[in-house]
């Protein structure tokens, strides 16, 4: 699947689900905790287009002017991604869920990926189920899935975010220089473009990644640039949602391999004479074990 950017006229109104909608967009809770590691107040959208630096209207565009050295476009780490899907791409998809936005737009769900950050209670609970784990908790499980992001704390570096399950629900466990933090994946949310048959990204998904790292200057061609590899070798990959044969196939594995741990637990109990009480304990036990 390819994923490209908005150019400069599209981002700005240009593209006529953009002018619909609005300019405007908000970024997700993790495009906002990485882009706070970064120490930079100001903020813009990528485009692939080949022009001049110049904040438009209510949305910030991030382009440059053909020739700019690598230097500028590896500072523009800041910046926000926000995918799009071509219309060669989204004709073979079939969303999973449809709804009418503000001013009319179409709003499909298609994919998920990590975006909102969790109420800090439920990371407690988190944080304590997945030290449970240690002491054969369950409670908690990988689904072998994983996220290749921007590190929240160093530059040029990308890491693997492996996806657990717990309650239902999925989340990636994010290190950032003010600790952990843990981020739920949720439905993607395209804007439907009825005109061009593009999809657009609701949101401003992620920050930190240099525009190009592999040219000295900057020719208008997105496709031979690092963000453009980054897009097809990961984001296109990591946001395809898990298929129900899939989902059932790794929810017997995971059953599997529970029931051989128990197998092995009950044989080590047996070998060494071992017997475990599963009963509660009362106030007083608690207190003497204490």
């Amino acid at each position: 699947m390819e994923v490209t950017l908005l150019t400069e006229e599209e981002a700005t109104g240009g593209l006529e689900v953009i002018k619909q909608y609005g300019e405007n967009t908000q970024p997700t809770d993790l495009d906002r905790i990485l882009a706070a590691n970064n120490n930079q107040g100001t903020r813009w959208e990528w485009t692939k287009s080949a022009g001049r630096l110049l904040p438009v209207a209510t949305v910030l565009v991030s382009t440059f002017q053909v020739g700019a050295t690598v230097t500028d476009v590896e500072k523009a780490g800041a910046d926000a991604v926000r995918p799009v899907l071509p219309a060669e791409e989204t004709q073979k998809l079939t969303p999973t869920a449809t709804k009418t936005g503000p001013n009319g737009v179409t709003i499909v769900e298609y994919g998920e990926y990590p975006q909102s950050r969790v109420a800090s209670h439920v990371e407690d609970e988190l944080n304590k189920a997945l030290a449970d784990t240690l002491f054969g908790g369950q409670a908690i499980k990988s689904t072998g899935k994983t996220y290749t992001l921007p590190s929240a704390t160093r530059e040029n570096i990308l890491e693997t975010h492996g996806e657990y399950e717990y309650k239902g629900k999925k989340y990636i466990s994010l290190v950032t220089h003010e600790g952990s933090r843990w981020i739920k994946v949720k439905p993607l949310e395209w804007l439907v473009d009825n005109k061009t048959g593009k999809w657009v990204s609701k949101d401003l998904l992620l920050t930190r990644l240099p525009f190009d790292t592999k040219h000295s200057t900057y020719d208008g061609n997105f496709e031979q640039t690092s963000m453009y590899d980054y897009l097809q070798k990961y984001f296109a990959k990591e946001m395809q949602p898990e298929n129900a044969q899939a989902r059932a196939a790794r929810q017997a594995q995971q059953t599997q391999e529970e029931k051989k741990l128990a197998d092995r637990l009950s044989k080590r109990q047996k070998r060494y004479g071992i017997s475990i009480n599963t009963a509660p304990m009362s106030i007083e036990e608690q207190l003497a074990n204490y």
